[in-house]
């Protein structure tokens, strides 16, 4: 955003140019919009998908419930902090797989 004299959170009558800006740059909007990472249609966005990296280690549940619940709060509050349409979010990982 900076680099186009824009500062965050955009304004609402803004968004959807910045996004398609953001998806025709070579360096990361192409990348974006080609691995599916954002769902635009018409100057409307239907999904955002992004990737966090975690640290820990895979282990049993005494391990990784903490983990999960760190997540799972920061996306409660998420959803709870957001308008309707925007307040469906959730995460999974294939650590998960090992939360016996």
């Amino acid at each position: 955003l900076e680099s186009i004299n824009q500062s965050f959170p955009v304004a609402e009558s803004e968004f959807a140019d910045l996004i398609e800006k953001f998806l025709k740059n070579e360096a990361f909007g192409l990348q974006s919009r080609d691995l599916g990472a954002i769902g635009l249609d018409n100057g409307r966005v239907y999904y955002v998908f992004f990737r966090a990296i975690c640290k820990g280690e895979r282990g049993p549940k005494s391990v990784l419930h903490p983990l999960w619940k760190k997540w799972e709060d920061i996306i409660d509050d998420f959803n709870n902090d957001s308008s309707v349409g925007l307040n469906n979010a959730f995460q999974t990982s294939e650590w998960w797989t090992w939360y016996v």
